[in-house]
């Protein structure tokens, strides 16, 4: 049992410590170190008593290994969980993937991220992955429109936080105009379009003020003045 027995696993052992990391229990000659093969911790034989089957870390499918107290009464859907994240890792490892499949495996990464007991070397290596896959296939649909929308949304869901520079968002309609438009509308001459954001006797002179002679001072018409006219009132 143990790594000998096993192809390379995705878990990175602790250092060879004194002590156990559960228990504190110092190590001697009779009693030993171990490792456990769910999370890579130094435990003693007293805190790592159970085997399990772990092929979604890279062991093989039918040999045990050994684990500790903590791994061990993790949940069967964590476990399967693990599963699908491994045989994820599995085939995307050097080779592209369709959108289905990356699509699957958004949703896969929704759960980890909700899942606190989920193994985080897993979690490191197909987070790792997932980046890639979605790089790779953001290369190959990047110049069809429906394609690219739906690896956007696969993105968004995965990272809602994060911003995607694989591939750029789709454009949305503009919701005001542009600054070049709003800078023309602001010099356009109220002269010229008849409508001014101000009262025009505060901020424009009146068209008509512009064919009017300028005033005269007030003066007494005298009996030369032959071109003063009279008006009288329309009774």
């Amino acid at each position: 049992m143990g790594a000998s027995a096993s192809r390379p696993s995705l878990i990175t052992w602790e250092g060879r410590g004194p002590a156990c990391s559960h228990c504190g229990a110092v190590f001697t000659l009779l009693f030993r170190r171990h490792h456990c093969r769910a999370c890579g911790h130094t435990v003693c034989s007293t805190c790592s008593p159970y085997t399990e089957y772990l092929p979604q870390f890279g062991f093989h499918a039918d040999v045990p290994q050994r684990v500790c107290t903590r791994c061990a009464i993790r949940s069967v859907n964590t476990s399967a969980l693990e599963r699908d994240a491994f045989a994820f890792v599995d085939i995307s490892d050097g080779v592209a993937v369709d959108l289905d499949t990356l699509d699957q495996a958004t949703g896969t990464l929704i759960d980890i991220q909700s899942d606190a007991a989920f193994n985080a070397h897993l979690m490191n290596h197909f987070t790792t992955c997932f980046r890639s896959a979605f790089a790779q296939a953001a290369g190959q649909v990047i110049i069809k429109y429906e394609e690219h929308v739906r690896l956007y949304n696969i993105w968004k869901r995965a990272h809602p936080h994060v911003e995607l520079s694989a591939v750029s968002e789709p454009p949305a309609p503009p919701t005001e105009p542009p600054p070049s438009a709003r800078r023309a509308k602001q010099n356009r001459s109220p002269m010229r379009s008849g409508k001014s954001a101000e009262p025009r006797h505060v901020t424009f002179a009146h068209e008509d003020d512009e064919e009017k002679p300028a005033p005269q001072p007030d003066t007494v018409p005298g009996p030369s003045d032959t071109t003063t006219k009279l008006v009288v009132p329309v009774i």
